[in-house]
């Protein structure tokens, strides 16, 4: 006989912890690599295969651009609303000056690949990347591209993110393929023309970095890595993230709120400036490469197979927290004494919701219209395994795991 048990992801609380993750259709399965928003409407986001998506209504509807080019996209940057960038393998530069309607190749002088571009204003940028064999460089252009100076690394690294805190002072990290890909921080305090490697405080290599002033920073990379500075990058410090997924992407829409994002669908938030993280439940298990904030609440996630995620309320509840008290349990779900069928318990303004039994692939396996306060699926032909289920209406997306035995 089967048994259907509840995941941890219920937290062992009646009722699922809502998400509030809105899963938006991208229209491609390539991965997302990078997303960009230039107000409450327009955004872009790029990937693989030259991928370029933009979209004018807040992330409801995306629309494929031609980008001439086949080569893997990894970041993507606007200036202002009509200016933007994005780099890719190769040596990609790509340029737009219509809002995103038409791209330009822009020859940059080099093939390494790059993985990370950024935008003081829309004549002053900077692209990093690297190679395997730890040739880093970063390149600068004060003409908007039409020419790039490159500053290769005195260091064996890959750099994987550049940001600039002030028109002068900039970082950049990564990973040295050296040195078991441990983590590289590198600092300029003119422009770019010369930059100083300095003490990571980690053996992990690191994917992502910014600044929300002049002096406060974070990175974040491999194993759950989060370090933070409040002296412009003299000294790090390790902060507990929670997790020990690998960390994509980090970003601050204020000098307290930020967010992190990274694999097996882990997203995380802080509230205090980057003292304590906690983990959000965002609705998938998809490995997740770059988040962007419009503000504390508006944001947007991408990461592989298409995979676009999109929150208004900050992305909700952390996991581990028991919200019933305020938020009173409205879907549960738990074995029937028969043991080969699910009991699906609703309330009543949840008919016509759509509930999903997934597997670990994302892959719809089982799936039903919610036609009234209490119903059942069989399970019994479902081999043995974990499944993500998930219940989804144009209000909300609630979502959680089961344990067929």
């Amino acid at each position: 006989m089967k048994r259907v048990i509840l995941s941890v992801c219920f937290l062992l609380i009646s009722g699922f912890v809502f998400s509030q993750w809105t899963v938006l259709s991208s229209g491609t399965s390539n991965h997302l690599q990078s997303v960009f928003f230039t107000d409450v409407n327009t955004g872009y986001t790029v990937g693989n295969s030259g991928t370029i998506l933009k979209t004018i209504d807040g992330g409801s509807t995306w629309t494929s651009i031609a980008s001439g080019t086949t080569n893997d996209l990894t970041s993507v940057c606007f200036p202002d609303a009509n200016t933007g960038y994005a780099a890719g393998y190769s040596g990609t530069i790509l340029k737009t000056s219509d809002a995103g309607a038409s791209w330009s190749a822009l020859p940059c002088g080099t093939i390494a690949d790059l993985f990370s571009i950024f935008f003081l204003d829309e004549n002053t940028g900077f692209a990093a990347g690297g190679d395997m064999l730890g040739n880093g460089i970063i390149l600068k252009t004060t003409n908007g591209g039409t020419n790039w100076t490159a500053y290769p690394s005195a260091t064996a690294v890959v750099f994987m993110s550049v940001y600039f805190s002030e028109p002068e002072i900039g970082y950049a990290v990564g990973l040295n393929p050296f040195a078991g890909y441990g983590g590289v921080i590198a600092k300029t305090t003119n422009g770019g023309a010369n930059w100083t490697t300095l003490s990571s405080n980690t053996y992990y290599g690191l994917y992502s970095i910014f600044f929300t002033d002049a002096s406060t920073g974070f990175a974040t990379g491999m194993f759950g890595t989060i370090l933070k500075t409040m002296n412009g990058g003299a000294t790090w410090a390790t902060i507990p993230a929670g997790t020990n997924s690998n960390l994509s992407s980090i970003y601050f829409p204020d000098a307290a709120t930020g967010y992190a994002v990274g694999d097996i669908g882990t997203i995380l938030k802080t509230t205090d400036s980057g003292t304590t993280w906690s983990k959000l439940t965002g609705g998938t298990s998809d490995g997740l490469f770059s988040v962007h904030f419009l503000n504390a609440d508006t944001g947007y996630v991408v990461g592989i197979f298409g995979t676009i995620l999109k929150t208004t309320i900050g992305g909700a509840f952390a996991v581990g927290l028991n919200h019933t008290a305020s938020e009173p349990a409205s879907f549960n779900c738990y074995q029937n004494p028969a043991g080969n069928t699910l009991t699906l318990e609703t309330t009543a303004e949840l008919t016509g919701s759509h509930f999903s039994i997934m597997n670990m692939k994302g892959t719809e396996i089982l799936g039903c219209l919610i036609t009234g306060t209490r119903q059942q699926i069989d399970v019994s032909t479902q081999p043995p395994g974990v499944y993500c289920v998930r219940l989804t209406n144009e209000r909300m997306v609630q979502v959680g795991k089961i344990i067929i035995r």
